[in-house]
């Protein structure tokens, strides 16, 4: 009974760590226009959310063993609806940038601790919908704000609604807490297992691991490319394919359904499949995606394109994670959780600001192009991890 409480918690902590991942790329395009900033500034904006992520999975890297799990998801949840309603009263970019640090110190440990968590507690069908029920959280940010731009409101009111959704979520799980305190026990057998598991390696040892490294190399490249097409897609269709606002945020919507339905179809079967299967699988559906994204003019063909990368990202992410304690084992899932996070937003950090950067001079029709290159990248460095691993089956 506890279990399935805590699962239902889980779900919906996905659902709230969704929110905010995809609001700024939605809005930025209007967004830019009412803070007097370059629209080739929403890579920057991205990178500081992503450096405070990426220092908040360090840092859960560090205290996993001792910290909570259910007051890191309160805290974290905490932090990011303060963040939102920060967004929505920002007069510069500079405001932009200081609450984006709030914001992205919130969504590090909160990924970090229940990853980890239902990688080594549930099979992998949860953690595939799990991520589903990210990609739900991530799809009301892109119909709210399509939906408020058609009808003529602004969009900090978008910004101001979605922190009042986290807010709830905040009471819920304030109310929640108590279910974690009975459902905490050591994840080791023995206690004497469970007091050595507490003594967090050193960062270099963790690396030194056989195959840490391709490993994070390869959440480097899935996540970069990941928030370079949330951040980017809408501003893809305003700019290079001359949609308006609510028609460029539709294509960030169609993607985050794609996400969310290949991660519901993904926990149907990776049980029976493999992680190894469904990652493969997902690479070949996105590389089939970019192509019609390169060669789409409509946007029905687009907004198709849109739905596919999304479908094809589905299975990755989550196929990934759920493989981590068992190629490195439980005792170390913990630390190399918190790098991979790391590893990932550095991803989300870097990749999305060069694109915009390049694109800025030379056009934001490349967004096609990056998608393709870095997933055969990708497909190179997964196909790498797999002589690390104790079974290509895993």
């Amino acid at each position: 009974m506890i279990s399935a409480l805590i699962l239902a918690i889980i779900y919906l902590s996905f659902i709230s760590l969704g929110l905010p991942d995809s609001v700024l790329g939605s809005a930025w395009p209007v967004m830019s226009r009412s803070l007097g900033a370059d629209p080739s500034l929403g890579g920057t904006i991205s990178m500081v959310v992503s450096a405070g992520t990426v220092i908040s999975s360090i840092v859960y890297s560090r205290i996993e063993k001792r910290a909570k799990a259910g007051i890191i998801n309160l805290a974290s949840v905490a932090f990011t609806a303060l963040a939102l309603l920060g967004f929505s009263f920002s007069r510069n970019i500079f405001m932009t940038y200081a609450f984006a640090i709030v914001l992205g110190l919130g969504a590090g440990a909160i990924d970090a601790s229940l990853n980890n968590y239902v990688a080594l507690h549930y099979k992998a069908r949860h953690m595939s919908w799990l991520h589903a029920a990210w990609g739900i959280g991530t799809t009301v940010a892109p119909v709210l704000l399509s939906w408020y731009f058609a009808a003529g409101y602004s969009w900090r009111d978008g910004y101001r609604t979605i922190s009042a959704i986290q807010s709830c979520i905040f009471l819920i799980l304030l109310i929640s807490l108590p279910i974690w305190k009975k459902a905490e026990k050591p994840e080791i057998g023995t206690q004497e297992d469970a007091d050595e598991g507490k003594k967090a390696s050193p960062i270099f040892e963790t690396l030194s691991m056989k195959g840490a490294k391709v490993t994070l190399f390869s959440f480097f490249l899935y996540c970069g490319i990941e928030a370079t097409c949330i951040l980017w897609l809408s501003s893809y269709g305003v700019y290079a394919r001359a949609m308006d606002a609510s028609a460029g945020a539709r294509l960030v919507s169609f993607f985050f359904y794609g996400i969310t339905a290949g991660r519901i179809v993904t926990g149907l079967f990776n049980d029976k499949t493999g992680d190894n299967v469904m990652i493969f699988l997902g690479h070949a559906i996105f590389l089939s995606a970019a192509a019609i994204l390169l060669f789409g003019q409509s946007l029905a063909t687009l907004c198709t394109a849109a739905f596919l990368l999304g479908f094809g990202c589905g299975p990755v992410y989550p196929s990934m994670l759920h493989q981590t304690p068992r190629i490195f084992s439980s005792e170390k899932s913990g630390e190399l959780m918190g790098l991979e996070m790391a590893t990932a937003y550095i991803g989300s950090t870097s990749c999305p600001l060069i694109y915009g950067l390049v694109a800025g001079k030379f056009g934001y029709d490349l967004l096609a192009y990056v998608a393709i290159l870095f997933c055969i990248l990708e497909i190179i460095a997964f196909a790498s991890k797999l002589k690390f691993t104790r079974s290509t089956t895993i």
